[in-house]
């Protein structure tokens, strides 16, 4: 076990920082011994320097590279003992603070039997805490090992969370390019699209009677499939948007939010006869930390989905209920008598034009859902679904009780003007 801490060495250089000759002495001797008497160190060849000063040691380390330093916590020709005694680990972070992230593995050494002290110094980066004078062989063999060994593990750690920040950060950049990539090219395609069906209903109103019906049957298809495209770009600004707009915290009233949404939806409302129910206990006068214009958008994408996908022959029921949560988080669901479906799809409706078996019929552009879901995540939220087929579904709506301030990106507002930013 010891082999895979310590592994074979065929040199050893260690810089003691301790400003005893005689304790200097002593612990290069204790050392010696004990990797001496050690299997995996035996023909280790043991290199020591010695610095009686902080100065001294960080400009050795500076100009040599050593593989361990053991370190003593109070050296007189840096620091009395009153400093000490207020910040006994004063040395340890002079140390480090000069070397920053080559500093080597250090064992620190103190004539105090100290727990705490010993926590505090393996908290600050020092890789174990010897009392002088305590040095028995086998243990010291063994600290020296797992020291070796916990630096070049961190040493990796470091470098491979450096190697992730990097890619995150491309991803961050990708990501980026790839929303104003989204944003730019839906709202370029908007114009074409537009002449694609103004010309193409002035053809059939104009030439009707020149145009075999054949042909008129494709003027339709035209028409028909851009109007699909036009509905797919609205949705795809009106989502790419999302990311650009600033929002706007305010307290939002909940329930005269939710009434001026209903009222809004009114004539979705007539053509299906659908019926908004708010649950027993709903708290008026409740306000919420919102961008009430999001917020407002968030709430008619998940009653609309309610309506779109109601069963056949069956008035939609949307129940509206509020809760608090442990935190004081507020918690609004959104319960409907819909088509529902299966637990495992759970994820995957909330990803942009993902429709489920059995809904793929419905005229839908997969966009709603992925809009509400980044409209929470944007208030610092969180959107989870319960469903059950031929039951309905349940969204729960997940909000802090207050909001930190927004950070702006001004490089995304530049992109785009005035004219496309929601009112």
């Amino acid at each position: 076990m010891l082999a895979f801490y310590i592994g074979k060495r065929d040199s050893l250089k260690v810089l003691l920082v301790e400003d005893s000759f005689a304790d200097a002495e002593i612990l290069s001797h204790s050392i010696s011994s004990a990797m001496n008497n050690n299997l995996f160190y035996k023909n280790t060849k043991l290199d020591f320097c010695v610095a009686d000063n902080l100065s001294h040691a960080t400009e050795k380390l500076r100009k040599e590279d050593h593989d361990l330093v053991f370190l003593d916590l109070f050296l007189e020709n840096d620091m009395s003992v009153e400093e000490c005694m207020n910040n006994p680990l004063k040395a340890l972070d002079t140390l480090q603070d000069e070397l920053k992230d080559s500093t080597p593995p250090v064992i620190v050494i103190t004539g105090y039997d100290d727990a705490n002290l010993c926590i505090k110094a393996v908290e600050k980066g020092a890789q174990d805490y010897l009392v002088k004078g305590e040095y028995q062989a086998s243990l010291l063999a063994k600290t020296i090992g797992h020291a070796l060994e916990r630096h070049k593990l961190q040493k990796q750690l470091k470098s491979r969370l450096k190697e992730i920040d990097h890619y995150l950060a491309k991803l961050e950049i990708s990501d980026k390019e790839l929303e104003e990539l989204v944003y730019l090219a839906s709202h370029d395609l908007e114009e074409p699209i537009r002449k694609v069906i103004t010309f193409s209903y002035k053809l059939k109103a104009l030439d009707e009677n020149n145009i075999s019906s054949k042909g008129l049957d494709y003027v339709e298809v035209i028409c028909s499939a851009s109007q699909k495209m036009q509905k797919l770009l609205d949705k795809l600004l009106e989502y790419s948007r999302i990311s650009y707009y600033e929002l706007e915290f305010k307290e939002v009233d909940l329930l005269e939010c939710l009434y001026k949404v209903t009222l809004d939806m009114e004539e979705a409302f007539n053509e299906s006869f659908a019926k908004v129910i708010f649950c027993e206990g709903f708290p008026p006068g409740i306000t919420i930390p919102a961008d009430r214009n999001q917020i407002s958008k968030a709430f008619q994408h998940i009653i609309s989905n309610a309506i779109k996908y109601r069963k056949k022959r069956v008035s939609p029921v949307i129940k509206i209920k509020y809760n608090t949560g442990a935190n004081g988080e507020h918690l609004i669901s959104f319960i409907d008598n819909g088509i529902g479906f299966e637990e495992e799809f759970k994820d995957k409706i909330f990803q942009q034009f993902q429709r489920l078996n059995g809904r793929s019929e419905l005229d839908a552009e997969g966009m709603g859902l992925a809009s509400v879901k980044k409209i929470i995540e944007g208030h610092h939220g969180s959107i989870n679904v319960i469903s059950e087929p031929g039951v309905g579904s349940e969204f729960i709506i997940k909000l802090p009780h207050m909001q930190k301030l927004p950070s702006i990106n001004s490089e995304k507002l530049d992109v785009i003007s005035d004219e496309y930013l929601p009112e």
